[in-house]
Protein backbone atom coordinates (compact mmCIF):
# COMPACT_ATOMS: atom_id res chain seq x y z
CA UNK A 1 0.00 0.00 0.00
CA UNK A 2 3.00 2.33 0.18
CA UNK A 3 3.78 2.04 -3.55
CA UNK A 4 2.16 5.23 -4.85
CA UNK A 5 1.80 7.61 -7.77
CA UNK A 6 1.13 11.31 -7.17
CA UNK A 7 -0.06 13.86 -9.73
CA UNK A 8 0.96 17.35 -8.61
CA UNK A 9 -1.02 20.53 -9.35
CA UNK A 10 1.50 21.42 -12.08
CA UNK A 11 1.04 18.00 -13.73
CA UNK A 12 4.24 16.29 -12.59
CA UNK A 13 3.97 12.55 -12.02
CA UNK A 14 5.85 11.26 -8.97
CA UNK A 15 6.20 7.51 -8.44
CA UNK A 16 7.73 5.85 -5.44
CA UNK A 17 7.33 4.69 -1.89
CA UNK A 18 5.21 6.74 0.50
CA UNK A 19 6.96 6.86 3.86
CA UNK A 20 3.97 7.68 6.08
CA UNK A 21 5.33 11.18 6.72
CA UNK A 22 4.17 13.01 3.58
CA UNK A 23 7.18 12.10 1.44
CA UNK A 24 7.50 9.98 -1.68
CA UNK A 25 11.11 8.83 -1.86
CA UNK A 26 13.26 11.98 -1.98
CA UNK A 27 10.29 14.29 -2.72
CA UNK A 28 9.63 15.91 0.67
CA UNK A 29 5.99 16.87 1.27
CA UNK A 30 5.09 15.37 -2.10
CA UNK A 31 1.55 14.41 -1.17
CA UNK A 32 0.56 17.89 -0.01
CA UNK A 33 -1.98 19.17 -2.55
CA UNK A 34 -1.31 16.16 -4.84
CA UNK A 35 -3.75 13.63 -6.22
CA UNK A 36 -2.33 10.42 -4.74
CA UNK A 37 -3.07 6.92 -6.01
CA UNK A 38 -1.97 3.49 -4.85
CA UNK A 39 0.10 2.39 -7.85
CA UNK A 40 -2.10 -0.69 -8.50
CA UNK A 41 -5.25 1.47 -8.48
CA UNK A 42 -3.59 4.06 -10.75
CA UNK A 43 -2.66 1.30 -13.21
CA UNK A 44 -6.14 -0.26 -13.04
CA UNK A 45 -7.65 3.16 -13.81
CA UNK A 46 -5.60 3.60 -16.99
CA UNK A 47 -2.68 5.54 -15.45
CA UNK A 48 -4.44 8.93 -15.39
CA UNK A 49 -2.21 12.00 -15.60
CA UNK A 50 -4.81 14.65 -14.81
CA UNK A 51 -4.72 16.51 -11.50
CA UNK A 52 -7.97 15.88 -9.58
CA UNK A 53 -7.35 18.03 -6.54
CA UNK A 54 -5.71 17.08 -3.27
CA UNK A 55 -6.45 13.59 -2.03
CA UNK A 56 -8.24 13.31 1.27
CA UNK A 57 -7.07 10.99 4.01
CA UNK A 58 -8.78 7.62 4.11
CA UNK A 59 -11.07 7.21 7.16
CA UNK A 60 -8.90 4.38 8.48
CA UNK A 61 -5.55 5.91 7.50
CA UNK A 62 -2.91 5.00 10.02
CA UNK A 63 -4.99 2.25 11.63
CA UNK A 64 -2.45 -0.46 10.87
CA UNK A 65 0.15 1.41 12.91
CA UNK A 66 -1.58 0.00 16.00
CA UNK A 67 -0.15 -3.36 14.91
CA UNK A 68 3.46 -3.50 16.19
CA UNK A 69 4.46 -5.61 13.18
CA UNK A 70 3.96 -2.51 11.01
CA UNK A 71 5.56 0.15 13.22
CA UNK A 72 7.83 2.57 11.39
CA UNK A 73 10.37 4.16 13.68
CA UNK A 74 11.58 6.55 11.00
CA UNK A 75 10.97 6.96 7.28
CA UNK A 76 12.81 4.32 5.28
CA UNK A 77 15.49 5.47 2.87
CA UNK A 78 16.83 3.41 -0.03
CA UNK A 79 20.45 2.39 0.45
CA UNK A 80 23.23 4.36 -1.20
CA UNK A 81 20.86 7.13 -2.37
CA UNK A 82 22.99 10.00 -1.05
CA UNK A 83 26.16 8.30 -2.24
CA UNK A 84 24.78 7.95 -5.75
CA UNK A 85 23.92 11.64 -6.00
CA UNK A 86 27.40 12.62 -4.85
CA UNK A 87 28.91 10.36 -7.51
CA UNK A 88 26.61 11.17 -10.46
CA UNK A 89 27.02 14.92 -10.70
CA UNK A 90 30.84 15.11 -10.83
CA UNK A 91 30.94 12.27 -13.39
CA UNK A 92 28.27 13.89 -15.54
CA UNK A 93 30.08 17.26 -15.35
CA UNK A 94 33.38 15.61 -16.28
CA UNK A 95 31.67 14.01 -19.28
CA UNK A 96 30.16 17.42 -20.16
CA UNK A 97 26.68 15.91 -19.93
CA UNK A 98 24.84 17.35 -16.92
CA UNK A 99 21.59 15.91 -18.32
CA UNK A 100 22.94 12.52 -17.25
CA UNK A 101 23.41 13.56 -13.57
CA UNK A 102 21.25 13.23 -10.47
CA UNK A 103 18.67 15.68 -11.83
CA UNK A 104 18.59 13.81 -15.14
CA UNK A 105 18.81 10.30 -16.52
CA UNK A 106 20.89 8.66 -13.78
CA UNK A 107 18.76 10.30 -11.10
CA UNK A 108 15.65 8.84 -12.74
CA UNK A 109 17.23 5.39 -12.79
CA UNK A 110 18.27 5.77 -9.16
CA UNK A 111 14.70 6.73 -8.17
CA UNK A 112 13.17 3.83 -10.06
CA UNK A 113 15.54 1.46 -8.25
CA UNK A 114 15.56 -0.87 -11.27
CA UNK A 115 19.33 -0.76 -11.81
CA UNK A 116 21.68 -2.19 -9.21
CA UNK A 117 23.24 0.63 -7.14
CA UNK A 118 26.71 -0.88 -7.56
CA UNK A 119 26.31 -0.77 -11.34
CA UNK A 120 25.46 2.92 -11.13
CA UNK A 121 28.32 3.61 -8.71
CA UNK A 122 30.83 1.98 -11.06
CA UNK A 123 30.01 4.20 -14.05
CA UNK A 124 32.87 6.26 -15.48
CA UNK A 125 32.66 9.48 -17.51
CA UNK A 126 33.32 7.37 -20.63
CA UNK A 127 30.41 5.07 -19.72
CA UNK A 128 28.16 8.11 -19.29
CA UNK A 129 29.26 9.49 -22.67
CA UNK A 130 28.61 6.13 -24.34
CA UNK A 131 25.14 5.84 -22.77
CA UNK A 132 24.31 9.36 -23.93
CA UNK A 133 25.62 8.79 -27.47
CA UNK A 134 23.88 5.43 -27.84
CA UNK A 135 20.51 6.28 -26.29
CA UNK A 136 19.80 9.84 -25.13
CA UNK A 137 21.30 11.69 -28.11
CA UNK A 138 19.27 9.69 -30.66
CA UNK A 139 16.10 10.18 -28.57
CA UNK A 140 16.67 13.94 -28.54
CA UNK A 141 17.26 13.86 -32.31
CA UNK A 142 13.96 11.97 -32.77
CA UNK A 143 12.05 14.53 -30.67
CA UNK A 144 13.68 17.37 -32.62
CA UNK A 145 12.71 15.73 -35.92
CA UNK A 146 9.12 15.20 -34.73
CA UNK A 147 8.76 18.82 -33.62
CA UNK A 148 10.24 20.13 -36.88
CA UNK A 149 8.17 17.91 -39.18
CA UNK A 150 4.90 17.76 -37.26
CA UNK A 151 4.74 20.61 -34.72
CA UNK A 152 1.86 20.59 -32.23
CA UNK A 153 -0.94 22.97 -33.08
Amino acid sequence: MTDVVAVTPNGSILKGTYDGYGNIDQFEGAIIDATVWHRACWTANGQPTDYRGPSVAAPDQGWFFEDPAHDLVEPPTPSNRAGLTQVFDPLAREAGLEIMGSAGVLGILRNRETVNADTLLNLTPDDITDLYNDHIGPAIDAVEHQLNTNPPR
